[in-house]
């Protein structure tokens, strides 16, 4: 939980280790003291990812959501199927 000094204390230290961080909350959302600059002074290799369901700005930036909402969002389960269970694996 980033939202506790242990939980934070935690994630650095992974971070010292770690080559990227990729976030996916939505837009202000992650945590205060945790940006790339603080990232970046621990670990300078660093790489710092970030992308929301409904990106950055526009008039549903700040809406929560996942893979599945974004897909029924641009309209790929209508043009795939709804029989989940019956499709072929994409992989």
């Amino acid at each position: 939980d980033l939202r506790v000094p242990a939980g934070k204390d935690a994630f650095l230290r992974l971070v010292d280790e770690a080559d990227v961080v990729i976030t996916n909350f939505k837009p202000g959302t992650w945590i205060v003291g945790l940006g790339y600059d603080v990232l970046s002074a621990r670990n300078p290799r660093i790489v710092f990812g970030t992308g929301s369901t409904f990106g950055p700005v526009g008039p549903d930036a700040a809406r929560e959501g996942a893979d599945i909402l974004a897909q029924a969002a641009a309209g790929m389960i209508a043009a795939t199927g709804t029989d989940v269970a019956a499709a072929a694996p994409l992989w």
